[in-house]
């Protein structure tokens, strides 16, 4: 049975993604901030672990809390903000988005890639995509999320 981790996977698609896994007979871990509000997460029945992706002792911990386990898919979804955020967005948050959106999706398959006692399996199955809105990356439209597949080689 594949082993799925989902960070962000305590609400909209990050949720959604945790229960079409498990649909499909996956193991998932769902990886929230904090996992104790996250009452729908929960109720999946997935196992629920701490992670802040705009912390690097935070992965760290989540690295070693899953060290030897492997992992065969790796679903980076957290996020920040929303289009709401984005008209007159002060330094400081716009700086927070763009470590969760763009730093995290490659630390966090860093910190899981397989060296000694790491667990992001490598073979042609894996997949580590990064979900995020294009609006964030392009514009200030709204458009409908995007997928990009990344190499864990």
């Amino acid at each position: 049975m594949p082993t799925t981790l989902i960070a962000g996977a305590n609400r909209g698609i990050g949720l959604a993604l945790v229960r079409e896994f498990q649909s499909k007979g996956h193991t998932v871990i769902a990886a929230a901030r904090d996992p104790a509000p996250a009452k729908e997460m929960k109720v999946t029945g997935a196992e629920l672990q701490a992670l802040d992706v705009s912390d690097a002792a935070s992965i760290k911990a989540l690295a070693e809390a899953l060290k030897g386990r492997p992992i065969d898919f790796l679903i980076s979804n957290a996020g920040l903000g929303d289009r709401a955020d984005m008209p007159g967005l002060e330094d400081e948050r716009f700086g927070e988005i763009l470590r969760i959106k763009t730093i995290a999706p490659i630390r966090l398959p860093d910190a899981l890639t397989p060296k000694p006692g790491r667990t992001l399996r490598r073979s042609p199955a894996s997949w580590a995509p990064s979900i995020t809105p294009t609006w964030a990356a392009t514009s200030r439209q709204p458009s409908p999320p995007t997928v990009r597949r990344v190499s864990t080689r």
